[in-house]
């Protein structure tokens, strides 16, 4: 049984070539796709899977005023989620 699994298992290379990335960029761009855009960026750029990207959610970004909220430095992970807020004003 496992073996037959693992005959049927498919490897996914990652995208290296930074013309392709700006292609897929440009055309979930050009179709609005925007959420798909945004899940590409962020898996491009931290490596998570699809399966991780797909658990994320908006209030891990933005705190209840809808300000982004960014890391505070600390990795002992003993201040909450780790996050503060920022304003997004230019």
């Amino acid at each position: 049984m496992c073996s037959l699994f693992l005959r049927r298992m498919k490897f996914v290379e990652p995208i290296r070539d930074r013309k392709k990335i700006a292609q897929i960029k440009n055309l979930l761009r050009g179709q609005q796709r925007y959420r798909d855009l945004l899940l590409f960026i962020i898996g491009i750029n931290t490596a998570l899977r699809i399966s991780d990207l797909l658990q994320l959610r908006l209030s891990q970004f933005l705190d209840e005023t809808g300000k982004i909220k960014t890391n505070s430095g600390s990795k002992s992970g003993n201040e909450g989620n780790g996050m503060k807020s920022r304003s997004t004003k230019a």
